[in-house]
């Protein structure tokens, strides 16, 4: 299951004219803005919490003048170059008329970041960009390896759609154990690809094989080779994974009756269930930041997490929650869609007549005032509060039919610990075969972290805690061999 909110970031390009240029003179122009110069990574974040990561490549004179080119990362939309740009005095501005597209924003040097308002279609969102250093991530593959990689083709011929991905296999004869790696919501390519620049997938992978297993990790519908996107739900993605457990039986040097399933926050909610669907070859189950909360509260808890990357006042935060969590009670309580609307609506009516200061926080209050409001939250709030129920973790996960080791994160904001623990706790009771680890120190991805912000993860050579895959590799060697 994914997220799907309709931003469409694919084409960003700006056009103003940087008079100022005219009246500067050769001399002046050629002095770089060494400060602003150089690379700055931040996140689009739409109204319902889609995050699409944007790197810009600034080259900035002193004069003013600015040349901009600029990546949409989760897109894979490199090296575009933006049509005109202004850098006036620490004054940005970026403007593209026949997208309906622009930033407007400054550059703090005190803090070294780039603050702004992006705007595009119907999302308007606060921006931070951060200047990026160069970091050696460690962990990543390079040179030479001791392993052979396979392009594979996944067909779902139930749902007429094919995954592109990378079978990773060690260099020797002998039939091996498999990892199925299976993403976190968000049409994610094979690595994992992250808002932060990190690939964990590509590591896992690495890791895996240097420790005599095999993986599988595919991109997401949309995503590199696969299917392009469509509607889907998380029963069509527990379809694909299905459908990957059955390709792998005719790969040679593989060991297809032992595969462990390595579901990575929502993905761990379709290995439960392919698990149930392929139990002769589905041997164990590792759960890593899975929510097994009740969905309101993984709802509730999703929706804080964006706030808090948004810099939104805390006590906004509080009003937007009770609006958010009555939307989703009226979601659950009627399935009739009209309904749906005009209590959705009156809700938020109510909101911002008793606090007018929401409208000018939160970019979906402007499409929520608009005449055609209806229309949004038809198309837009309703498909994504339904994401959220359609995927309750108390309903999906039940009994778990194979063994599972539960991996729970301390510093983790999206599935925060407080709710989800004792959720898991829940579910592992009278399950002698489910294993809880609290891991300290690490975030939603798993990785070492202080702070555990975007920007610190960007600015970190490491991409997945070392302990953690020995952790998963111990723990699934034990259960293969076991069985």
């Amino acid at each position: 299951m994914k997220l799907r909110f309709f931003l469409c970031i694919c084409a960003f390009a700006f056009s103003t004219p940087n008079l100022l240029a005219q009246f500067t003179s050769p001399g002046q122009m050629n002095v770089p803005d060494t400060s602003l110069s150089g690379e700055w990574r931040g996140n689009v974040i739409s109204q319902q919490g889609l995050r699409f990561q944007v790197l810009l490549h600034i080259e900035a004179m002193e004069s003013g003048d600015c040349s901009v080119r600029y990546d949409v990362v989760d897109q894979r939309h490199f090296g575009r170059h933006m049509s005109s740009t202004s850098c006036d005095n620490g004054k940005l501005q970026f403007i593209n008329d026949s997208v309906n597209a622009s930033f407007i924003g400054r550059f703090i040097p005190e803090s070294r970041e780039i603050q702004g308002v992006w705007e595009q279609s119907r999302t308007r969102a606060p921006v931070r960009f951060f200047k990026v250093y160069p970091v050696v991530r460690f962990q990543e593959p390079v040179g030479t390896l001791p392993y052979e990689t396979r392009e594979l083709e996944v067909n779902n011929n139930v749902l007429g759609i094919s995954l592109a991905g990378t079978l990773v296999v060690p260099n020797n004869n002998e039939n091996h154990p498999l990892f199925i790696l299976i993403n976190d919501r968000g049409e994610l390519d094979r690595d994992g690809l992250d808002v932060s620049g990190h690939r964990p997938f590509l590591v896992l992978a690495d890791a895996f094989a240097r420790r005599g297993w095999a993986s599988l990790r595919l991109d997401d519908r949309g995503r590199g080779n696969s299917t392009p996107l469509k509607d889907q739900g998380i029963d069509d993605l527990i379809s694909d994974i299905t459908a990957a457990v059955d390709r792998v039986q005719s790969e040679q040097n593989i060991d297809a009756q032992n595969i462990v399933l390595l579901g990575h926050g929502e993905g761990g909610l379709i290995a439960a269930e392919v698990a149930r669907r392929r139990p002769q070859h589905v041997k164990a189950i590792v759960f890593a930041a899975t929510p097994a909360m009740e969905s309101k509260h993984w709802f509730v808890a999703h929706a804080q997490e964006t706030d808090r990357l948004l810099g939104i006042d805390e006590e906004d935060t509080k009003l937007a929650i009770q609006t958010t969590a009555t939307w989703y009670d009226i979601m659950k309580k009627t399935s009739d869609t009209e309904e749906r609307v005009r209590f959705i609506g009156m809700v938020t009516d109510t909101m911002f007549k008793r606090h007018p200061q929401l409208k000018m926080v939160y970019p979906m209050a402007g499409e929520l005032q608009k005449p055609d409001r209806d229309s949004y939250i038809r198309e837009q709030i309703i498909p994504w509060i339904q994401e959220f129920i359609d995927a309750d973790p108390s309903h999906r996960l039940g009994k778990i039919s194979k063994p599972a080791l539960v991996l729970l994160a301390e510093n983790d904001a999206l599935v925060p610990p407080r709710f989800n623990e004792p959720a898991w706790e829940a579910v592992a009771h009278q399950q002698d075969h489910i294993q809880l680890e609290f891991l300290k120190g690490v975030n939603h991805r798993f990785q070492e972290c202080g702070e555990c912000t975007i920007e610190e993860a960007s600015h970190s050579a490491q991409t997945v805690s070392p302990s953690v895959i020995d952790e998963i590799v111990a723990w699934s060697k034990r259960t293969v061999e076991r069985r």
